[in-house]
């Protein structure tokens, strides 16, 4: 009978000194932070800094381009030589591209976003995996080996299951943006730095470009009056052209701005809800519960409750 007491008392030792530090956050520091595992949290926040200064960059950039369409859009190009108004319609030539621009800058606030929630995410992860989780788990395996007696309920089980989801809430975050970085490196970095770079060549092109037309002072003189004359009829028969190359300056880079809303959509949304997903469904292979299963009530009930709100 000694025996089996003393085993209980060691392992409940060790169970409370491992539950404290876990609340205390020092298991954190001294199992992630003074290891090996510590390299899985800073390449994962360096490929959050490093995506959303990207974004913010492309955003920039886009958002330096639509402002550039808008001045032109708004700007007078009507042209009058000798009284007669000349009108060329600006915006109904550069609306459909400005569109798309102001499109795809919401894609890439919509990324930044999820790359700020993500970043957020991994800190409470951190909290709530070790801090709480954890914490519950070494409870009830504490409370399992000394009142199993009194409850019908696998208390161990139970703190084991709690202990897996721990562990995966803890770096679910972090694994999910080191698996992002692999497909990033592999599949979309390269289609990233071109896009990117012909868009920025782009905006500094149409910055050149930007159509507008000087005032043309009145002068009493004859002469001068007819050289504005001929200068605003040159005006007036040019101006379309160049609009029109303007248009076709940005239509070039259609492609490369389509390629930049699916890289940002791919990175930012769909490869990390996928990656959450197989890592969702690999830890609930472990415990032997379909997490997903457990998670659709929930789901459901929140948007019944939206539904009805």
């Amino acid at each position: 009978m000694i025996r089996p007491l003393l085993k209980k008392i060691i392992i409940s030792i060790i169970v409370i000194l491992v539950g404290i530090l876990a609340y205390t956050g020092l298991l954190n520091h001294l199992l992630v932070e003074k290891t090996f595992l510590n390299k899985i949290d800073s390449e994962a926040n360096s490929y959050f800094d490093k995506t959303m200064k990207n974004a913010l960059y492309t955003f920039a950039v886009v958002r330096g381009i639509n402002a550039i369409i808008s001045v032109v859009q708004a700007s007078d190009v009507a042209v009058s030589p000798a009284g007669v108004g000349i009108t060329i319609a600006v915006g109904e030539i550069l609306d459909p591209l400005n569109d798309l621009i102001e499109r795809f800058s919401w894609v890439i606030l919509a990324s930044t976003t999820s790359l700020g929630i993500q970043k957020i995410l991994m800190t409470i992860g951190i909290w709530l995996g070790f801090k709480v989780l954890l914490s519950l788990s070494l409870l009830a395996i504490l409370v399992d080996i000394w009142l199993s007696n009194l409850f019908k309920w696998n208390f161990a089980g139970f703190g084991y299951r709690l202990m897996v989801i721990a562990i995966l809430v803890r770096f679910c975050i972090p694994l999910v943006a080191l698996a992002t970085s692999q497909i990033d490196s592999l599949f979309l970095e390269d289609q990233y730095e071109r896009a990117a770079q012909s868009l920025e060549e782009a905006s500094m092109e149409i910055d050149e470009d930007e159509t507008g037309l000087p005032d043309v002072e009145s002068d009493p003189n004859l002469i001068q009056r007819i050289k504005n004359f001929f200068n605003s009829i040159e005006m007036a028969a040019n101006i379309e052209e160049r609009i029109q190359n303007l248009k076709n300056t940005i239509s070039g880079y259609i492609d490369y701005i389509i390629d930049l809303i699916v890289v940002f959509i791919l990175k930012t949304i769909i490869v990390p809800l996928v990656v959450l997903w197989v890592l969702i469904r690999f830890f609930g292979q472990l415990i032997g519960v379909d997490l997903m299963d457990r998670l659709k009530p929930i789901m459901e009930k929140k948007l019944q409750g939206r539904k009805s709100s």
